[in-house]
């Protein structure tokens, strides 16, 4: 039994120095002399005190690590019209492209593929069932997702 409980209290006390990180999308930091108070979302209580000799944290905020910026790579715009459509529409690019696109049902199931190229391509769905379908624009690893209405 003592042993048990030596265990779990070592899981415990070794469990706190390994993982304190917290990504949040929102907090803040307050100075005040001598006190730096820092905050995230879904922490109760952040508190860095720092005399100039020694420096305590409590929580798992943890001032040294850096978040960088990612940029975004954006796919080339595209208008889908008419939307609402009975029979054809057009998928017109920004800019002059190459790539491929294809139809799938709400269930997932791939109706027809496409090449597209050029400004203006227009896709034929006069077979297609009235429904909903989710036509998908695959350019440079990227995909844009459009829903079409077939009336």
């Amino acid at each position: 039994m003592r042993r048990t409980i030596i265990f779990i209290l070592f899981l415990l006390v070794s469990s706190s120095f390994w993982g304190q990180e917290v990504i949040s999308t929102s907090g803040n930091a307050y100075n005040n002399g001598g006190v730096h108070l820092y905050w995230t979302i879904g922490e109760t209580l952040i508190a860095t005190e720092d005399d100039g000799n020694t420096i305590i944290t409590q929580g798992f905020h943890q001032p040294q690590i850096t978040i960088s910026t990612v940029e975004e790579k954006t796919a080339t715009g595209f208008s889908i019209y008419p939307n609402p459509t009975q029979n054809f529409f057009t998928i017109q690019a920004t800019a002059i492209i190459n790539t491929s696109a294809y139809i799938t049902d709400l269930n997932g199931k791939k109706v027809q593929s496409y090449q597209l190229k050029g400004l203006t391509t227009s896709i034929n769905i006069e077979s297609f069932p009235s429904g909903i379908y989710l036509l998908t624009i695959i350019e440079d690893q990227m995909t844009n997702t459009y829903k079409i209405i077939k009336k």
